[in-house]
């Protein structure tokens, strides 16, 4: 479509209605019942706390106060550092063997706790009221993620069998919405710049090294730390640098989206190295089986 130069311009709300749809589908397949356990474990508040909300704001604040001349470019990839989990990553969690729960506490949580360093990095670098950007920032991550998780979160206590039932039937079409918006933003794009892509790549691959070493303490959930964060809310950045036009941010996050998915063959592959032995006990406790005496 960039070759033959078709371009279509997508109004953000349009973006953000295929995301709730997106998300509220893949949620109803999951039993979230009690996914207030899992949001309130001690190992994934710390985890959340320090990559989400330490680590950024360190950076952050490193670079805004350092000699070296600050680029937009360089604000963006700092950008992306405090950019959350995405919705998609329930899936990849499910596809690779992960135990989606804690994946889901990844991405409520750090979507919550990203909204202080990503305010912060788009006031300071991009020169934004920062109550404005709050404001954007806390109204995307609320209609795309918090409305549709307290939605199906009441309705899978009321209905549960029935909602992931509708959850199953209808899986296929929350793919097929994410692939709709891909293609949406991709024609938006200029002739694709190749600096603009390898950018994109290395900030891709940045993101797996710092989920590598974040999941590197065998715990249980290792496997869904990693994929969470792996898998930064790019659909999320992409609607809201669409509505506060900043057209580099956008650019560079719509290009994002190739190497992402291509390094998920690569997932697919490291993910074996996480995978718990079925003699190992702290699996038998977190599916609650009993062993034979």
């Amino acid at each position: 479509m960039g070759y033959f130069q078709i371009k279509v311009e997508t109004h953000p709300i349009v973006l953000l209605s295929i995301l709730m749809v997106a998300t509220a589908i893949t949620m109803a397949r999951i039993n979230i019942e009690n996914s207030i356990d899992y949001i309130n474990d001690k190992n994934t508040l710390f985890l959340v706390f320090v990559r989400y909300l330490l680590l950024p704001i360190i950076f952050i604040l490193a670079l805004y106060f350092s000699i070296l001349e600050l680029n937009q470019i360089m604000a963006t990839i700092i950008l992306f550092l405090s950019a959350p989990t995405a919705i998609i990553a329930l899936t990849i969690s499910r596809s690779v063997g992960g135990f989606i729960m804690p994946t889901l506490s990844f991405t409520i949580l750090a979507s919550i706790v990203s909204l202080i360093p990503f305010t912060l990095a788009m006031s300071l670098f991009f020169n934004n009221n920062a109550f404005f950007v709050f404001y954007i920032c806390f109204f995307v991550t609320g209609m795309s993620l918090l409305i549709p998780y307290l939605f199906i979160l009441q309705a899978r206590k009321i209905k549960p069998i029935k909602t992931a039932k509708m959850g199953e039937r209808y899986a296929f079409l929350s793919i097929i919405l994410i692939s709709i918006f891909i293609i949406l933003v991709s024609m938006s794009l200029e002739p694709i710049s190749l600096v603009k892509l390898l950018i994109a790549t290395a900030i891709a691959i940045g993101l797996r090294v710092i989920a590598v070493i974040f999941s590197l303490n065998s715990h249980i959930n290792s496997l869904d730390t990693y994929i969470s964060m792996s898998y930064p809310n790019i659909f999320l950045i992409i609607v809201i640098a669409a509505m506060m036009g900043h057209s580099l941010v956008e650019e560079i996050a719509i290009l994002f989206l190739l190497p992402m998915f291509l390094l998920s063959i690569f997932d697919n592959w490291y993910s074996k190295f996480f995978y718990i032995k079925t003699s190992d006990t702290r699996l038998h406790t977190i599916l609650n089986i009993q062993e034979e005496i």
